[in-house]
């Protein structure tokens, strides 16, 4: 299922590598949701090829765009696995029958992508994502990771859940769907490999857009957690660099050697992190982290200024729903 908007230019290329796969049963899904451009023409051009075009129906005003996509490509679906795959995924031959075959003893499935070579750059403005997603604390049943570019989950589990009735307004539905099945054991967190082959092309411009608008909601809506965020970052992060070049000044020696070992420590892990989504620009990871904090924090505070002031841009569409509504006149007795 993939829902597209305005998606000319990466659309072709994610249908057709879902058309390549072996999969023999394999039922494809295709929204338009609403587009400007010629998208809609693009996606009927595949119909020989098996791919369904699927009309998207304007969004109620109590619905954020995404989560009605997904809504109206569930309901059509009629396979017992759906996975759900934003334009800028890329298959293997193989993806389908791995991601199918991951959900035997499981109901629902997230994938960290590889990023492909020549879009590997458009990582590091969303730069502290991986730290989050792949941090122990995350690793429970209460805030497991989940990423929204690639998931799978059982259509009989969504449906016996209520679907996305309850969702509506949700900017990550996935991850409270995430929530709701890592309390029962059947979910799980997959990092992309050869044998999966599910790949990012994500620009760096799509990026940007989705830290906007993933950045505030990770921290719940809440200043408090921006500023607390902040201050850790900066104590964990930056701290021992700073602490590094004054004890370097003041020739202090035990201060230079915690200080180096932390920024070595440090240093190896953010070049592991991103060595799992990377290919070739992971040693970068090595000398880039305090660039890293700086430009998460300038994603926290823009993002959280535009939650909290209406205006948060996501395919075109304001996704600030407004928390009251105005009635024209009272409820008559």
């Amino acid at each position: 299922c993939i829902p597209a908007r305005n998606e000319t230019e990466d659309s072709p290329g994610c249908i057709e590598s879902v058309i390549a796969n072996k999969y023999e049963k394999l039922e494809i899904l295709v929204l338009d949701d609403c587009s400007h451009d010629k998208t809609p023409e693009i996606i009927k051009q595949y119909a020989h090829s098996g791919v369904r075009f699927i009309k998207g129906k304007i969004p109620k005003d109590d619905w954020l765009p995404k989560n009605s996509a997904y809504d109206q490509l569930a309901d059509e679906a009629k396979g017992d696995v759906i996975v759900f795959a934003g334009v800028d995924i890329r298959f293997s031959t193989n993806s389908v029958s791995s991601l199918v075959s991951q959900l035997t003893n499981l109901d629902m499935i997230s994938v960290l992508p590889k990023r492909s070579y020549d879009k590997e750059g458009s990582v590091f403005i969303q730069p502290l994502r991986y730290w989050w997603e792949l941090g122990l604390w995350r690793f429970n049943a209460y805030s497991p990771p989940v990423l929204s570019s690639c998931w799978a989950v059982k259509r009989t589990r969504l449906q016996e859940i209520g679907g996305f009735d309850g969702l509506k307004k949700a900017v990550e539905p996935e991850l409270i769907l995430a929530k709701k099945f890592s309390k029962l054991r059947a979910y799980n967190f997959l990092v992309s490999s050869d044998l999966l082959g599910v790949e990012s092309v994500k620009s760096a411009k799509d990026q940007y857009a989705t830290a906007l608008r993933t950045r505030y909601i990770q921290l719940q809506r809440k200043p408090e957690y921006v500023f607390l965020t902040l201050f850790f970052e900066f104590m964990f992060f930056i701290v021992p660099y700073i602490l590094f070049f004054w004890s370097l000044y003041t020739q202090d020696f035990l201060p230079t050697i915690w200080s180096l070992s932390a920024i070595i420590i440090l240093s190896v892990a953010n070049a592991e992190v991103y060595k799992l989504a990377l290919r070739k620009l992971w040693p970068i990871g090595f000398i880039s982290l305090p660039f890293l904090v700086i430009i998460d924090w300038y994603v926290m505070f823009k993002s959280m200024y535009g939650y909290e002031f209406g205006k948060i841009t996501w395919k075109d569409r304001n996704i600030c729903i407004p928390l009251l509504k105005v009635e024209k006149e009272l409820p008559k007795a």
